[in-house]
């Protein structure tokens, strides 16, 4: 895979695969999807930025690579809050159209399937710029 959007597509599908798994599991044990989000989001943004630092972006590990992940962990706080209250607000919203037909878990699933594609070009966008900067 040579091209960096392609590999940044992979390696983020393996991070939300960790993030969708973990949301799903923290849901159904009982947790509310916007914490469940928070805590998925930000194990899958630990792993897509120090992997794709070094497979996608070509860059090493080194002392400023810190700097980067703090400031790469910065902006995440933000996109994930945002993104966690769209997920919560349409979890709900899902889950009383369809209320006899899924779960909170489904819907809180389906709701984070749906918002993805929109988090995923912003993650691409940012991960260039900052990790690109150190």
């Amino acid at each position: 895979m040579k091209s960096k959007p392609i590999r940044f597509i992979v390696i983020s599908g393996t991070g939300w695969s960790i993030d969708l798994v973990t949301m799903t599991i923290l849901v159904y044990l009982g947790l509310e999807p916007v914490i469940a989000n928070l805590c998925s989001a930000t194990l899958a943004v630990t792993f897509v930025y120090w992997v794709s630092r070094l497979a996608v972006f070509d860059k090493k590990v080194e002392q400023k690579a810190f700097a980067g992940y703090i400031a790469y962990c910065a902006y995440s706080v933000v996109v994930i809050a945002a993104f966690s209250v769209l997920i919560q607000y349409l979890s709900y919203f899902l889950h009383g159209m369809f209320e006899n037909v899924i779960s909170l878990t489904a819907s809180a699933f389906i709701a984070k399937v749906i918002v993805t594609p929109f988090n995923l070009y912003i993650n691409f966008v940012a991960s260039k710029y900052i990790v690109g900067k150190t």
